[in-house]
């Protein structure tokens, strides 16, 4: 009995601790573990109210901004109708309101970049302003917002300028790639001066190059250019005023090689037209056997099959000492251990040929002969190369306008391969 006595005893012992020590663990993590939880949460919902905050500013921003855009595409639709019709006085009236408005879209916008908004914001933001109040592409300047190994969320610039024309037509677009160490706004500049014609019959791009080069095979911007490009041309295709099935890409050297890539590479349908000025195809480019994508870290090792049907027209200068008529290495352009190669510049015009679709031979004489300037046709005219025989790596100011153009609005379609 005894020994019964104290062997329920030691049983209830067992039992009552088991039981305490669960009941003491959840004391003490209802004392302690519960208050850093609570912490933490008051943290998150600090910042999400502090986030909240700031959404709300920039959302309150945007919707300032917008207005203001609105009113600046009103008072440009009645400027265009105003120099129209040729009313000196309302035209000067209008344009007086022109710049205050601008200047008060531009100090909305960078009181917006200061608030280091997400990249989804600013696009929404660029794509909203960009269409406008009626559907209409406007003149100025807009954005394409990237990031890669150099920049996190980085605004990348180009310039858009619209001619007079009437606003229910649609224009084509030609962008425009400055040159290495060149810069958008004086292309621009430089451009419309000297290229009146086509300035007034189509809508011009000015797109600025990181740190003012193109990503090519050793320069300064490490930049995506290829979707930088084909986001401008994938935006500007939605617009009203835009021809989507009408893009020119034209770009002097450094420009240039970035065109050649782009034709290489994208497989957009809006693009008909390449200009490529004093930059044939480089060795990384064509290896002698395939065109070569350049791949995420300019070492082109993947073979590449451009998209056909497109029309090129390359422009070299016989006497150009950075980019060797002939082919061989540039003494100038830098390249991985060493100097940029390059392919010769009728040679490399045989290969697009070819690539679009040319059955024959390679052409050793001019389809045409010019004072200063010999021309080599293929395909109707689709792939063309002007040997501009007395200028060297400026031979893209040799071309006179009028061959430019008739290459942008001609294009009947080759059948017989020749």
């Amino acid at each position: 009995m005894y020994n019964f006595q104290i062997h329920m005893w030691l049983t209830f012992c067992f039992v009552g601790i088991l039981v305490a020590e669960p009941v003491a663990a959840q004391g003490t993590w209802d004392d302690t573990s519960i208050r850093r939880e609570q912490a933490e949460l008051r943290q998150q919902l600090d910042a999400l109210e502090r986030e909240s905050r700031s959404i709300k500013h920039r959302l309150r921003n945007l919707d300032q901004i917008i207005e203001v855009q609105k009113e600046l595409d009103r008072v440009v639709t009645q400027l265009k109708e105003a120099r129209s019709s040729s009313n000196r006085v309302k035209t000067e009236r209008l344009q007086s309101r022109v710049n205050p408005l601008m200047r008060h879209l531009d100090d909305l916008r960078e009181a917006l970049e200061a608030k280091d908004e997400p990249t989804e914001l600013q696009n929404e933001l660029d794509s909203r302003l960009e269409i406008g109040q009626s559907g209409q592409l406007q003149s100025g300047e807009y954005f394409v917002t990237q990031s890669w190994s150099q920049e996190e969320n980085f605004r990348r610039p180009y310039f858009v300028n619209i001619p007079n024309q009437p606003a229910n037509k649609k224009l084509p677009v030609l962008i425009f790639l400055h040159g290495n160490g060149g810069n958008a706004p004086r292309a621009m500049q430089g451009f419309m001066r000297g290229r009146k014609k086509i300035a007034s019959q189509f809508i011009l791009v000015f797109a600025q190059g990181y740190r003012e080069s193109w990503n090519i095979v050793s320069e300064r911007s490490k930049a995506d250019d290829l979707g930088f490009i084909e986001a401008i041309v994938t935006k500007l295709s939605s617009f009203e005023n835009v021809d989507s099935n009408n893009f020119t890409i034209m770009g002097s050297s450094n420009g240039a090689a970035l065109v050649n890539q782009i034709a290489i590479e994208s497989k957009l349908p809006n693009i008909r037209n390449y200009i490529s000025g004093v930059s044939q195809l480089n060795v990384w480019q064509h290896d002698g056997k395939n065109f070569k994508a350049k791949g995420a870290d300019n070492n082109y090792r993947k073979s590449a099959t451009p998209a056909t049907g497109k029309r090129l027209l390359n422009i070299s200068g016989a006497k150009d000492n950075l980019v060797p008529y002939q082919g061989g290495t540039s003494r100038g352009i830098p390249a991985k251990n060493g100097k940029l190669g390059f392919v010769a510049a009728e040679k490399s015009t045989f290969l697009w040929a070819r690539q679009m679709g040319y059955n024959g031979e390679q052409l050793t004489q001019p389809s045409d002969t010019f004072e200063n300037m010999e021309v080599f046709r293929y395909l109707n005219g689709d792939v063309i190369h002007c040997k501009v025989t007395n200028e060297g790596h400026g031979a893209t100011h040799g071309i006179g306008e009028e061959l430019l153009l008739d290459f942008l609005v001609g294009g009947k379609k080759n059948t017989d391969g020749k």
